[in-house]
C-alpha cells in the first residue's frame, strides 16, 4: 500500500510539474514569475429580489441572487535572493480585470419585490435584473526568511505590506406594466497594512532521486494574513418613476482583514545558466467586509450599512525563471 501511494504521488507530480523558485534560488539571483489564476469571485449579500404574494407579507418563492462566474486573473512576482542564501525580498502584483455578470428573473404576474433600495412598498414587479461589476488588484512587498531547514523541509517566514483596491458596482432594474424601479450602488475601497506569511516547502524524496539530474518534485503550502487600514467611498442612486434618492456617502476610514491560503505541487528544472519552475495548485482569498452598501427604508428616513465579504477561489498555474 505504501509503495502504491509513492507511485501514485509520483505520477501526479510528474504530470503537474511545478516547484517554487524560493526553494532552489541561488544567492544573489533574480527571479521573475508569471501566474495565471482562474478565480471565482463571491460577494455575500448578492440577493436582489424575492417572491411575495401581493397584499400579504408572506414570501412564497425563491430569494433570487446574482451568483458570479469564474474569471481570468493574473499575477507577476519579482524576487531577489540575498547572498546569505536565506533572505529574499519580493514584490507581487495581482490583478482581476473588471468584469460584469448579470442575473435576471421574471414572474407571470407582478409578485417580485426588491430586497434593496428605498421604494414604494405597494408596488410589485414582473421582472427583475441584477448586474454586478467588480475590479480588484493588490500589491505585496515582502521580506522573506527561511527560518528553519531540516532535511527536505523548509519553513518560510515573510513580513511586509499588503495593498488592495476594490471597485464594485451593482445595477438593479425592476419593471412592472406601468412602472420601473432602478437602483445604482457603487462602492470603492483601498487599504494598506502589515502582512505576515507562513510557508512550508517539502521536496518529495522519491521525486528528488528520480529527477536528480534535471530537478526535483515537491509540495508547497502558504498561509497569508493582513490587517488593512482602509478608505471607503460610496454612491447610491435610486429612482422609482420619479427620483427618490441620490446620495453620495462621505468617505470614511475603516479596517478590513485579509487572509489567503494556497497549496500546490511543484517541479523545478535546473539548466546550465538558469533555473525554471512550474507550479500548479489551488488558492482561496478573502477580504472581510470589503464591499459596503447603504440600505434606506421608508422614504430615506432610516438607513443602515450592509457589509459584504469579497472572496475569491480557484486553480492557478505559474512559470518562473531564476538567473
Amino acid at each position: 500500500m505504501k509503495k502504491f501511494t509513492y507511485i501514485s504521488t509520483f505520477f501526479v507530480c510528474f504530470a503537474i510539474k511545478s516547484l517554487q523558485a524560493s526553494i532552489t534560488s541561488q544567492p544573489g539571483s533574480w527571479d521573475i514569475q508569471g501566474e495565471y489564476l482562474y478565480l471565482l469571485p463571491m460577494v455575500s449579500e448578492s440577493n436582489y429580489a424575492v417572491n411575495i404574494t401581493p397584499d400579504t407579507t408572506v414570501a412564497i418563492g425563491e430569494n433570487f441572487s446574482n451568483e458570479l462566474d469564474f474569471h481570468h486573473a493574473y499575477r507577476v512576482e519579482g524576487v531577489y535572493t540575498f547572498h546569505n542564501c536565506f533572505n529574499d525580498f519580493r514584490v507581487v502584483w495581482t490583478h482581476l480585470p473588471k468584469f460584469s455578470d448579470t442575473s435576471s428573473t421574471t414572474s407571470p404576474s407582478p409578485t417580485l419585490f426588491p430586497t434593496q433600495g428605498q421604494f414604494d412598498f405597494a408596488t410589485f414587479f414582473s421582472s427583475a435584473r441584477s448586474k454586478i461589476s467588480l475590479e480588484y488588484y493588490a500589491i505585496d512587498a515582502l521580506a522573506g526568511f527561511h527560518w528553519l531547514q531540516c532535511d527536505k523541509f523548509t519553513f518560510l517566514l515573510q513580513a511586509g505590506l499588503h495593498y488592495a483596491h476594490f471597485h464594485f458596482k451593482e445595477e438593479l432594474t425592476f419593471t412592472a406594466p406601468s412602472n420601473t424601479f432602478s437602483l445604482l450602488n457603487k462602492s470603492r475601497l483601498w487599504g494598506i497594512g502589515p502582512e505576515l506569511t507562513l510557508g512550508l516547502d517539502y521536496i518529495l524524496p522519491f521525486g528528488q532521486n528520480l529527477f536528480s539530474r534535471i530537478g526535483a518534485c515537491g509540495l508547497e503550502a502558504k498561509l497569508r494574513g493582513a490587517l488593512l487600514a482602509s478608505r471607503r467611498f460610496g454612491l447610491k442612486s435610486n429612482t422609482h418613476t420619479t427620483l427618490f434618492l441620490d446620495v453620495s456617502d462621505d468617505s470614511i476610514w475603516d479596517t478590513v482583514s485579509f487572509w489567503d491560503i494556497r497549496i500546490n505541487f511543484n517541479y523545478h528544472l535546473v539548466f546550465q545558466s538558469f533555473n525554471a519552475n512550474l507550479k500548479i495548485g489551488y488558492e482561496v482569498l478573502s477580504y472581510r467586509d470589503a464591499i459596503s452598501r447603504v440600505q434606506y427604508a421608508g422614504f430615506g428616513t432610516i438607513s443602515n450599512n450592509i457589509y459584504s465579504d469579497a472572496n475569491f477561489q480557484g486553480p492557478f498555474a505559474a512559470l518562473s525563471f531564476s538567473f
